[in-house]
């Protein structure tokens, strides 16, 4: 928010904190061009100061206005909550990289510029501004200081942004215990996310909150293995339009949900935890080739029912999906399990001895 106003030229200066400290010819000549054509579009966006104003975003707009000999300029002044911080910045010049996204960080979020504006101000494209945010603010914690330190180029950072933060720790330390370059990270990221099997459970969502939590998991087969559907998501429904509308490859393997009579035993408390999940795998087991549909597969999530794999709260029972991940990953089809609800990845699953 700010206050519009028709501010006189002369009443104008450019800040000393902005980092982008020469005008590009060519931009000033295109901006010149539209000014004389269509006449000006954005604002710009000034500081009040005691003697004037300084040009926070829009220096070549202000310069462009100033070699047509306008006289006046349209801008919005807003108040910057502690301008010490600007001021703090104008010798930096070799800034860090870390240091001008903290700085990019600072503009979005206190004084609530967009990345255009503050790409304006410090001299870059507005992807930019929005790589160097996202590597301080998507990047998990311990990731995160390593590229703060230094020890993370932000070019690297920029490739492991494209896993979801629970994954990157083990892909950082890979990464760092095999000296990889940035084409090796591109080369390796695919494959180590195929080496994670999601799981998911329905109860709860609506199919456009589905839809959500897979994409932002980066799956690409979602494999309902429910046995029977419970009326929820109906397969055939699912089957005909997932895949058309939502990008990502439905199947139903029903051969891999619990058996109605096992549920059973187990909703009725006849059997327990242990017993469950023992007599669930025996079932597993009785046919092998039950797994090899997972054989190098893309990006795969398991979806049962229940909202937690675990004993959760209201929740007293395991979902069967717990047991099925782990077996996986026992079997060596995948080397770990992230379930969607826990937000924990699970690279030694715990089982029950057979």
């Amino acid at each position: 928010m700010g206050t519009y106003m028709q501010i006189p030229l002369d009443d104008i200066r450019v800040s000393d904190f902005c980092l982008c400290s020469e005008t590009d010819p060519d931009i000033l000549d295109r901006i010149r061009e539209t000014y004389e054509q269509q006449g000006q579009g954005e604002p710009l966006i000034v500081r009040s100061m005691d003697d004037g104003y300084e040009v926070v975003v829009g220096r070549h707009q202000l310069e462009s206005a100033r070699e047509l000999g306008w006289e006046t300029i349209e801008a919005t002044v807003k108040s910057f909550g502690n301008p010490q911080y600007l001021d703090s910045q104008r010798t930096k010049r070799d800034i860090r990289n870390q240091e001008l996204g903290e700085y990019c960080e600072t503009l979005s979020q206190e004084f609530g510029l967009a990345d255009d504006e503050v790409g304006d101000l410090v001299g870059l494209s507005s992807k930019s501004v929005r790589d160097k945010i996202s590597l301080l603010t998507d990047l998990e914690d311990s990731v995160c200081e390593k590229f703060k330190n230094g020890e993370l180029p932000a070019r690297k950072g920029l490739v492991i942004l494209q896993l979801p933060k629970e994954e990157q720790p083990e892909f950082t330390q890979k990464m760092v215990d095999q000296n990889w370059t940035r084409d090796d990270l591109r080369a390796n990221i695919e494959d180590f996310q195929r080496d994670t099997v999601v799981t998911i459970g329905c109860e709860g969502l609506d199919r456009l909150g589905l839809v959500s939590q897979l994409r932002e998991k980066n799956v690409d087969i979602l494999v309902d293995v429910r046995s029977p559907a419970n009326g929820h998501f109906d397969p055939d429904k699912l089957a005909s339009r997932f895949e058309r509308v939502h990008g990502i490859e439905y199947r139903h393997n029903p051969e891999l949900g619990a058996p109605a009579e096992l549920l059973e035993s187990y909703e009725s408390q006849e059997i327990d935890h242990d017993e469950f999940g023992d007599r669930y795998r025996m079932f597993l087991h009785e046919d092998e080739r039950k797994f090899q549909g997972f054989r190098k597969s893309p990006k795969t999530a398991l979806m049962g029912t229940r909202k937690y794999p675990v004993p959760r709260d209201d929740q007293g029972l395991f979902c069967h999906r717990y047991h099925l991940a782990a077996e996986l990953v026992e079997a060596g089809y995948f080397e770990r399990m992230y379930d969607i609800a826990e937000d924990t990845v699970i690279k030694h699953p715990t089982l029950p001895k057979l």
